[in-house]
């Protein structure tokens, strides 16, 4: 019988082989279908899993029922905005240190500084570049997963 060794080739541990092979799982939140669709196809193609949520509330419902890796999220949505899913989320012990990065055409200060000093892990303007989206995302997750 074969068995497995717990160093990989390229002397990773194996559980860390692992976390570098699992798909990694993000929580699209956005009232507006089209950016739905075009980060989720994005994020698809670079091996994310990705699940989205039409406002904030199906957000917060969703994230606390199978909390992701990171949540990428529209900052202005009718009913819960971007704000009160990221405090909403910050007082869930379950979502608390899943990583929030805003996604919004908001680009004043006052935003970012109230979406910083609410510890969200990034924050991208609208529009945005596809990759960078792709490469930012998976630096957070990265960066979440080594602390």
């Amino acid at each position: 019988m074969a068995t497995i060794s717990t160093t990989t080739r390229c002397g990773l541990e194996h559980r860390e082989a692992e976390r570098y092979l699992r798909r990694r799982r993000v929580l699209l939140v956005d009232d507006d279908a089209a950016i739905r669709v075009i980060c989720s196809l994005n994020l698809r193609a670079a091996a994310f899993e990705v699940t989205e949520a039409a406002d904030g509330l199906q957000g917060l419902e969703q994230a606390t029922r199978h909390p992701p890796d990171l949540i990428l999220s529209d900052l202005r949505m009718p009913g819960l905005d971007g704000f009160a899913l990221a405090e909403a989320l910050s007082r869930v012990e379950a979502t608390r240190a899943v990583p929030i990065v805003f996604l919004s055409g908001e680009t004043g200060a006052a935003e970012r500084m109230r979406a910083y000093a609410l510890g969200v892990a990034g924050f991208v303007t609208k529009p945005f570049d596809s990759s960078a989206l792709v490469a930012l995302l998976a630096g957070v997750i990265e960066r979440t997963a080594a602390a």
